[in-house]
């Protein structure tokens, strides 16, 4: 019998039941998160963060639809400005929700945060379209 191990990947969380002599994951990331190109960092970075807003957060594809007065992309934006002088205000007057969920940090962090918000976004008004085309 071969012997198995489990393997995470470092981006996505995916865990899979591998032989101990032929890895499936190359450098600790699985077979999607390297087709994604994961020698970016930014690209993976995001994808990360987005996981970890549903995962570790709680924000789930339902939760997501109750935005549709452009929330996501607000908030969004607000990271994407942090430190520009752009938008007053810490955070700023657009900001779309309570104080206590601004959290910026880092120039870089804020900036894969807004990308992965616009990814939810993305995501909520594709599912609105299918809903749409459905109901026709």
């Amino acid at each position: 019998m071969t012997d198995m191990m489990t393997l995470t990947c470092k981006a996505c969380g995916d865990q899979a039941q591998v032989p101990a002599d032929l890895p499936f994951f190359n450098d600790d990331l699985c077979d999607y998160c390297l087709a994604l190109g994961t020698e970016n960092h930014a690209v993976t970075d995001v994808m990360i963060e987005r996981v970890r807003q549903q995962q570790m957060e709680g924000w789930s594809p339902q939760s997501d639809d109750l935005y549709r007065d452009d929330e996501l992309t607000m908030a969004a934006v607000c990271y994407l400005n942090r430190g520009t002088g752009l938008l007053d205000g810490d955070p700023p007057q657009i900001w779309p929700w309570t104080l206590s969920w601004w959290k910026p940090k880092s120039r870089r962090r804020d900036l894969v945060r807004a990308a992965a918000l616009v990814i939810a976004e993305i995501e909520r008004l594709d599912r609105a379209a299918s809903k749409e085309t459905a109901n026709d």
